[in-house]
């Protein structure tokens, strides 16, 4: 079967594999549609990123497929899953023991052995989704309704991102709440589509490149440019003067950090979900002190996040999500028209999908932003 893997450092290429053997708790995927993800771009372009579960993959070590956003149909399970070849399913990719107290008490993220398919390689890593098959423990497959097609079943993993992170400002309800988003790549389109599902009254977003404001239009209610725009000075003007009640930092740098930290309400609460290149940034922590600053983080996702933003997936509840789509390739076409395309021109695109086993030509009449995409 063919797969997309790194082979060595700069070596990323589709080649021909054998099928998985699955683990007696496994089940084979067919995958119809995988995301490429910056995690993936990182590994493609620096190599190993941060998970941590098993080995990581290196150049003395053998290839591995790379892909975490799956989405397919199940081909084989074992007998007491609950699965049954032809059920369309989404795959969460984390790994992690599963037993020890910090994964009982927190959840697999604090998992001090966490990894994730098809980025953690070597002894104990899994290859990933970016192959005609995957081998994944059955308990990370959620079932998703007929209704919703796989391609947008494809986008439930990063989705699962940002609405994770929606939970951790100490807010009850978005309602009558005024957000902003610091940075609009994938994970800021999708907290933003996710805080306008959970009911957020107005979102402000800042984004310094011409093509993602622009696609930001059509779901924030205020876009600003921070190269021009004073962020803070705009977002006291937008809620008279009292700040804005939470802001969420997707971009990670100084600037960034400095405009939304001004622009809270006494008592607002500054959310981090990007992962910072420099870990020397300063903190005005006396001012926030006495403005009453809550800091929160957010990584990863649980079982709860899939099962929710699949609901609310299937019933229409993120409009415009298609639109993040901005390309559909077949797996031969992954490194030139995927990855090489997201490293030269990343500020067009939000998602790039892979078929690893060819587009179905039908799937053109299901809407006109597919017959664009696909022409």
């Amino acid at each position: 079967m063919k797969a997309l893997q790194i082979h060595t450092f700069g070596d990323t290429h589709v080649t021909e594999v054998p099928e998985p053997i699955p683990k007696p708790t496994e089940a084979i995927v067919e995958v119809e549609w995988c995301g490429i993800c910056g995690s993936d771009l990182n590994e493609f372009r620096n190599g190993p990123v941060i998970v941590a579960y098993g080995i990581m993959p290196k150049e003395e070590w053998k290839p591995m497929t790379l892909g975490h956003e799956i989405a397919g149909k199940i081909k084989s399970s074992p007998p007491d899953s609950g699965l049954k070849p032809g059920d369309a399913v989404v795959v969460m990719p984390t790994m992690a023991d599963g037993t020890c107290d910090k994964c009982v008490k927190y959840g697999e993220w604090a998992c001090p052995r966490t990894g994730s398919v098809g980025l953690s390689g070597g002894d104990g890593g899994k290859d990933g989704g970016l192959a005609e098959l995957v081998a994944v423990d059955a308990k990370k497959c959620f079932k998703v309704p007929e209704k919703l097609p796989l391609h947008l079943a494809a986008l439930v993993e990063p989705m699962c991102v940002a609405w994770h992170a929606t939970k951790a400002p100490r807010v009850k309800t978005y309602e009558g709440q005024t957000v902003l988003v610091v940075g609009c790549g994938p994970v800021g389109m999708y907290l933003m589509l996710a805080l306008r599902n959970r009911g957020a009254t107005r979102i402000i977003v800042s984004e310094p490149t011409d093509a993602r404001r622009e696609m930001a239009k059509g779901i924030a209610d205020v876009v600003l440019d921070p190269k021009t725009d004073d962020v803070a000075k705009r977002c006291q003007e937008v809620t008279g003067g009292t700040g804005v009640d939470v802001t969420f930092d997707v971009a990670g740098n100084k600037p960034g950090l400095e405009g939304a930290l001004k622009s809270l309400k006494h008592g607002g609460t500054h959310v981090n979900i990007a992962v910072w290149k420099d870990l020397t940034i300063l903190v005005p922590w006396t001012p926030l002190k006495v403005k009453d600053v809550l800091f929160r983080c957010a990584a990863g996702y649980s079982a709860e996040d899939y099962r929710e933003v699949i609901e609310e997936l299937s019933e229409g509840r993120f409009p415009g999500i298609e639109k993040t789509i901005t390309s559909m390739i077949n797996i031969d076409e992954a490194v030139e028209k995927g990855f090489k395309a997201l490293q030269n021109d990343m500020d067009r695109h939000i998602k790039i999908l892979i078929s690893p086993k060819g587009i179905d030509a039908s799937l053109k009449e299901q809407s006109e932003h597919l017959r664009q995409l696909l022409a």
